[in-house]
């Protein structure tokens, strides 16, 4: 946890790390858009009535994606949001009024087990280095679902060649995380350093670069509890 708080630290007080984050970058707006649309396709898939679920955005950085889920049909007051930097978790407050956030460690969230309808994981896990820690915490997030709830996920498929504070994840040790769980993911978003330098080229570059699946820097998508309930209506 130190590690993971001293390197947020470090990207925000590095100039050419805030640089490259600027919501103002094309690139950066492609990405968004891409996982705006995803997302809602991956609700939808998933048969979760978002409008009546309970959330949990662990990991929830300043509360964009707490508050892209409204924009989809969730309900402010419905969303508990966690995270490990007090600075975010003030943002998130003021980004997602209504909605709950907490700063402090999943591992230790004092929250009733089963409390959730749709679990997020987005850019979570491509922190926690260790697998046996990753492992800790994807099991708390198991107790905290619902039998037939929905996790969410989006994070880095390589590792960062300029970062080793981040990891890349395959479909098989996701699988490894979620012992159980049906995996419904896809290849998806441009590699960041080349979407963020395509600069006017950006608006058509960028989908046709996206064809070629080396290219995806993420995998997405939604898991479900395979034993669970078939049935969508209680969701």
């Amino acid at each position: 946890m130190d590690r993971i708080r001293a390197a947020y630290r470090g990207y925000d007080e590095t100039e050419t790390e805030r640089h490259k984050r600027l919501p103002t970058n094309a690139g950066n707006r492609m990405m968004a858009a891409e996982l705006d649309r995803a997302v809602g396709r991956w609700l939808m898939r998933s048969g979760l009535d978002l409008g009546v679920a309970r959330i949990l955005d662990a990991g929830c950085g300043r509360g964009e994606f707490a508050l892209r889920l409204t924009t989809l049909g969730a309900k402010p007051e419905n969303i508990v949001g966690i995270d490990l930097l007090p600075d975010r978790i003030q943002a998130a407050t003021v980004a997602c009024p209504g909605a709950r956030f907490i700063c402090g460690d999943i591992a230790e969230l004092d929250l009733s087990p089963g409390s959730f309808d749709l679990i997020a994981c987005v850019t979570l896990f491509g922190s926690v280095l260790d697998i046996d820690d990753a492992r800790s915490v994807a099991k708390r997030l198991t107790v905290l679902l619902k039998p037939e709830g929905v996790v969410l996920w989006c994070d880095s498929r390589y590792p960062n060649p300029t970062n080793s504070q981040v990891r890349g994840w395959t479909k098989s040790e996701i699988a490894g995380l979620f012992p159980g769980y049906g995996l419904e993911l896809e290849a998806m978003t441009l590699l960041p350093p080349l979407a963020r330098r395509l600069g006017p080229l950006t608006r058509w570059a960028y989908p046709l670069l996206s064809l070629v699946p080396p290219l995806r820097a993420r995998l997405g998508g939604y898991l479900t509890n395979r034993s669970a309930p078939s049935e969508t209506g209680s969701r």
